[in-house]
């Protein structure tokens, strides 16, 4: 599988908190940033951030748009990281339910991960069903939070 250096980590922020990573981030300071989120990551994805790629194209055919935040304390991040997810608690509150509805089963997928990719793999059904898992508690998890963040790359 291409691309397996990439990384995919999710953070459930508080206020406070985000507003720190936002300022230290301004200011060029990146140690700064990372280390006012670091206390807030959520739990690690085991495989390639690349896979959460192809997973969110897949939910795009879906219509199911992941949140990025347009608001001013965020936006140079947003211009500068490009998160995949960035969203206030109220957006991942709306976002959970969808995932929820939507069930995939692992067939499909897999499959769908073998037409975007081209690449047929046997983990496939696993990565991408552990990916769709992962991404719908990341949204539960920061709907009781104030902000919730997905970083991939």
């Amino acid at each position: 599988m291409h691309a397996m250096s990439q990384i995919a980590v999710g953070y459930v922020v508080p206020a406070a908190a985000m507003e720190q990573a936002a300022s230290c981030f301004a200011r060029g300071d990146q140690r700064g940033m990372r280390a006012a989120l670091a206390p807030h990551a959520f739990e690690p994805f085991a495989w390639s951030g690349y896979v959460i790629v192809v997973l969110n194209e897949w939910l795009r055919e879906r219509e199911v748009e992941v949140p990025v935040s347009g608001e001013a304390v965020v936006r140079r991040l947003v211009e500068m990281h490009a998160p995949m997810l960035c969203a206030r608690g109220a957006e991942a509150t709306a976002l959970a339910p969808r995932l929820d509805a939507l069930n995939p089963s692992s067939e499909e997928l897999a499959r769908y991960w073998t037409e975007f990719t081209g690449e047929n793999v046997p983990e496939a059904p696993q990565f991408m069903t552990d990916a769709f898992g992962w991404l719908t508690r990341l949204a539960h998890a920061g709907a009781g939070a104030d902000w919730c963040v997905l970083f991939e790359g």
